[in-house]
This record gives C-alpha cells, structure tokens and sequence, in this order.
C-alpha cells in the first residue's frame, strides 16, 4: 500500500513530536552553548588559541568561555551581559573592529597568531567593560561556519545588543 502525500506528513509530523517531547516536558535549557569555537587567550604575554564553548546563561545573565571539552573544570571568561559595550561581527582572515585604535593595543598581544592563518575565518569580538577578571575589555572569538548565525542571533536576543556586521575583507 502506497502512502498519500498527508499520511508521509503526519508520519513525518509524528516522528518530530516523539523527538522534542522529551524536551519540552523536561523544561527549557538555561544555557545555551556551542562548540567548535576558538578562543583566543593571552597567557605570559603570549597569544595562544584554545578548544572553547561558548555558554550564553540566561539565569545568571553572562556570557561564558569555557573549555570545550571540560566547560566544568576551567572557565576561561565570565562577563556578564550588563559589562558588554559592543559585539563585532566579521568574515576576514584576521579579527577587525570599529575603532581600531582603542584595541590596537591589545590586538598586538593576539597578532602573531593571526598572520598564519589561511582563508577567512568567521570572527566575533566582544568589548567589555568593569570585569576585574579580564581588564584587556575584550574577546576574540573564532566562530564555526556551521554555527556562527545562530551565535549571533542568540547574542542579540539575551543581550539586547545588535552585533555590528563589519562586512568581508
């Protein structure tokens, strides 16, 4: 017996709610969180990059770097969504922002890793401000291409930030 075209859509349909039902009677996830992302991290004045996930906490309201694949033994960043100024998006071989010369600076800590790096690469910088643990007042991230649209669309809607898309380079 051939199936109709409605018969393939409530199978289909049916198949979906078996999936999520799990989910929504066990509540919504306070965190979302995403892998394959690359931090960079400055450790004795040297830039190095790190494995990371990347955990956007809606209870505790902060934006979490931790390692990816222990996120519960080493925390790398906690800033919390009130300290964020800004969120820069760009698609380029090396990290950019708006106003170069605040975080030329810093950036020359990071540089040396970046001009080894081939083809360009998703990059989100986060600019902070009064977080003791982290007084440099920023992070650079290096997104997946597989997810680096849903980062974005999460950051904006839990921070209330519209991130700035600097375009391609």
């Amino acid at each position: 017996m051939r199936r109709t075209g409605f018969q393939e859509v409530t199978a289909a349909g049916l198949i979906v709610w078996m999936a999520i039902l799990p989910s929504i009677a066990m509540g919504a996830p306070d965190a979302l969180y995403w892998e394959k992302v690359d931090f960079y991290v400055n450790e004795e004045g040297r830039g190095h990059k790190v494995d990371a996930r990347l955990i956007l906490d809606a209870d505790t309201r902060e934006v979490i770097v931790a390692d990816e694949k222990r996120p519960q033994l080493a925390t790398f960043a906690t800033i919390p969504y009130d300290a964020v100024t800004s969120v820069t998006y760009t698609y380029s071989k090396h990290p950019r922002w708006k106003t170069a010369t605040a975080l030329l600076v810093p950036l020359s800590v990071f540089a040396v890793p970046f001009f080894f790096l081939k083809g360009r690469k998703h990059w989100l910088s986060i600019v902070f401000e009064g977080v003791p643990d982290h007084p440099e007042g920023f992070l650079y991230l290096r997104l997946d291409k597989n997810n680096y649209l849903q980062i974005i669309a999460a950051i904006e809607g839990q921070t209330g930030i519209q991130v700035e898309w600097l375009g391609e380079s």
